[in-house]
């Protein structure tokens, strides 16, 4: 079954690779930390693509902030201006006013910018089970070889 494993690994970095090109198509990388933190990860019996947690909001956007009262705005803006916006502003060298993105982003969210389907394709999903299949079956007639060379 260690084929199966090198199957997936290679399986998860093409996702993993197609997500980086995706979200640098769509200018979803505004940091560059997104495809720095991306990649393959395997464990005993499987594997996985770990992504900084915030990219959760890629996928599902992001909802008003659940308090409005202005003392709950206003708090929201000064910390995620000055901790994520500025930062981030900095970093790709534009001109933005940090805090009135802030205030944009307590008050009225946004959409999501991505889907799951965009990734990992109904093509992909069939790629990767007729190789492992494949591999099943190989492994299976070697096996029934070795029991009938006994």
């Amino acid at each position: 079954m260690s084929d199966n494993n090198s199957i997936l690994e290679a399986w998860l970095n093409i996702i993993a690779n197609d997500y980086k090109s995706i979200i640098d198509s769509k200018g979803l990388n505004a940091s560059g930390k997104t495809k720095e933190k991306t990649a393959v990860v395997m464990r005993e019996g499987g594997g996985g693509i770990e992504v900084p947690l915030y990219n959760k909001a890629l996928f599902q956007g992001r909802k008003p902030n659940t308090n409005q009262s202005p003392e709950a705005i206003r708090h929201f803006v000064g910390w995620a201006g000055y901790y994520i916006f500025t930062p981030w502003a900095q970093q790709k060298g534009i001109a933005i006013n940090p805090y009135a993105v802030a205030w944009s982003v307590a008050t009225k969210g946004y959409e999501k910018k991505l889907s799951i389907d965009e990734i990992v394709t109904e093509q992909k999903k069939k790629d990767l089970l007729q190789s492992m299949g494949n591999n099943y079956v190989t492994e299976l007639k070697q096996s029934i070889n070795e029991i009938w060379q006994q």
